[in-house]
């Protein structure tokens, strides 16, 4: 998988650990063709590397995560340690082909994604990262359900991802 991933120009050094596992990045290159919009919850290092292959816009509330890499970034802060959806209301969210779930920093702080499905669109592919916490997969099995999505985990590089197409 690794030097799979590295003739693709995939940095290993920006995946796994925190960020987006390698296993996640080969689902992405078999289900969603090069040059698509991602939009993903929660930026960092991985995002410079999905942004050499699809075109990214990134919700982030850390400054020093913002502008790192060529996403378009959506600067949305924290409110309880949880993101103020309010503020993503008021921008709007893009247009996209697949949306990544992965912020913020600690898996019961994205527990109010829920309170605010509606924002996005049901008929896309999304990816709920850290699924091994039970915060992140009590998300992605209520936004299966919400969504009427097929789920399934993944074991990646130490944690677990969820896809739900």
């Amino acid at each position: 998988m690794s030097d799979y991933l590295k003739k693709k120009g995939v940095d290993l050094s920006n995946i796994n650990g925190y960020s987006i596992s390698e296993e996640a990045f080969v689902w992405l290159f078999e289900n969603l063709e090069e040059g698509k919009t991602i939009f993903e919850i929660g930026a960092g290092k991985g995002t410079k590397e999905l942004c050499k292959f699809w075109n990214v816009i990134s919700v982030e509330s850390e400054k020093k995560y913002m502008n790192i890499s060529d996403a378009q970034y959506i600067h949305v802060p924290l409110k309880g340690g949880k993101y103020d959806y309010d503020v993503l209301r008021k921008h709007g969210v893009p247009d996209y082909d697949l949306l990544i779930v992965d912020g913020p920093t600690g898996s019961p702080n994205r527990v109010n994604i829920l309170d605010n499905l509606d924002l996005f669109d049901k008929d896309k592919p999304i990816i709920v990262d850290d699924t091994h916490a039970d915060a992140s997969k009590q998300i992605a099995t209520k936004i299966s359900f919400e969504f009427g999505k097929t789920i399934t985990h993944h074991k990646g590089f130490e944690k677990i991802f969820t896809t739900l197409t």
